[in-house]
């Protein structure tokens, strides 16, 4: 409890809390309307695209924020999305509102955002003692999903209840807050090295050269099997986000919307709070087996013409992402040296995620020259690509338990500490 006697830690955490529920209530919103101005699939999907596409692209604002007073980062970026945000309703109070205009605040907007996670994760450890981070940074986590669970439903519900330019006037609000907030922080001032100024070149050059050699290291393992995995899913999810607002109005209308994203987010908690009972099965077996459950479900998902029934599968689907969210990661920590982890998990997140706006676009275009429940439907086909390629690899079929993980087993490369 003595963190919470942290004036400026609360101060950090509460505005962290407003940044994700604008960010949640955002992301909703922004694909609800433009569903709303066009009735067309197709739009959604190129909506998803542009929302999804910056959080790929995520790892070029790290020097930035270093190069940046983390202050004035945190600040900015929520005025400028609050005012950016409050540009929609005032579009559509003149009667000015198109999807044009909209689809080129989305990319802005969440660009923008791109900044504010490494900021606050950035200045986490300026304000709390070393021997407090773990908790601190638990606190963070809650914020991020469990506030992410709670506004995927109350959003879509939200939008049936006061409309979705409503909504865009209350989230251009929370921001507005949060910078207000952020802007009462205190932050230590760290003296300034006189080669600051190149900073930002040397991080730009030295990140080219990790990133050449996360690439050997990964693709010449089972982790770049791994990462494809990865590549799939995220390919699933961005086209199922795009194909959601249509095929939750074919069961319901927006409030079933936010049902099927609040499922989704439970499932894939209830997968990670059982992650720890999967380190006793071989994980070939485990994928093998999970995966294909996984794409039963999302068959009946799609088929049935019961929304409870479509939201119970659906809330299934996520559970086996869930659990392999973190026993991945754990498996890498586990067996990929130190001084590699970085590169490997840079590497690693920008590649798999560049496959969510791509499957945002292509869902798009299936739900617009295909009927939505066979769009639907063909997407849970490509979460089943995760059980063709451990079926297809000897290795990934004979990996043993999590806890049995070694740098052998996963075929890891023998660099030097260099990464040569």
């Amino acid at each position: 409890m003595k963190l919470l006697s942290n004036s400026a830690f609360l101060m950090l955490f509460a505005g962290r809390i407003l940044t994700n529920m604008a960010d949640s209530i955002y992301y909703i919103a922004a694909m609800w309307i433009v569903y709303d101005l066009t009735g067309n699939a197709f739009y959604t999907g190129l909506a998803g695209f542009l929302t999804s596409l910056p959080w790929a692209l995520q790892f070029f604002t790290g020097p930035l924020v270093d190069k940046w007073a983390t202050k004035s980062v945190l600040v900015w970026t929520q005025f400028i999305q609050g005012i950016l945000l409050a540009v929609i309703p005032l579009l559509a109070m003149l009667d000015w509102l198109t999807v044009t205009a909209v689809l080129i605040l989305l990319p802005i907007i969440s660009m923008t955002q791109q900044f504010v996670y490494p900021a606050q994760t950035k200045a986490l450890p300026q304000i709390v003692k070393k021997d407090e981070l773990v908790t601190a940074n638990s606190y963070f986590s809650f914020a991020y999903q469990g506030i992410d669970f709670i506004l995927n439903a109350a959003a879509g519900v939200f939008v049936a209840l006061i409309g979705v330019i409503a909504l865009f006037a209350v989230d251009s609000l929370l921001f507005i807050i949060a910078a207000m907030l952020f802007m009462m922080l205190r932050l230590p001032k760290r003296a300034q090295k006189k080669a600051e100024k190149n900073r930002l070149a040397e991080s730009l050059k030295q990140y080219r050269k990790d990133l050449q050699s996360g690439f050997h290291y990964v693709f010449r393992s089972v982790l770049g099997l791994f990462t494809l995995g990865a590549i799939i899913t995220n390919f699933a999810i961005g086209g199922i986000m795009a194909l959601l607002p249509a095929f939750a109005d074919l069961q319901g209308g927006a409030a079933l919307y936010g049902y099927y994203l609040a499922v989704m987010s439970v499932g894939g908690l209830l997968g990670a709070l059982l992650a720890p009972r999967v380190r006793g099965i071989r994980m070939g077996a485990f994928y093998i087996t999970a995966f294909s459950l996984a794409a039963m479900c999302w068959a009946v998902s799609a088929t049935t013409t019961s929304p409870m029934v479509s939201l119970i599968f659906f809330g299934l689907v996520w559970v086996p992402v869930g659990v392999s969210n973190v026993i991945v990661p754990t498996a890498i920590q586990t067996a990929v040296p130190g001084t590699f982890l970085g590169r490997v998990n840079s590497v690693s997140v920008s590649v798999s995620n560049v496959s969510m706006p791509l499957g945002s676009l292509i869902g798009g275009y299936m739900g617009m020259v295909l009927d939505i429940r066979i769009a639907f439907l063909l997407f849970g086909l490509v979460l089943a690509l995760e059980v063709v390629i451990w079926l297809s690899h000897p290795t990934l079929r004979g990996l043993p338990k999590m806890e049995e993980l070694s740098a052998e087993s996963l075929r890891l490369p023998g660099f030097d500490e260099r990464g040569s």
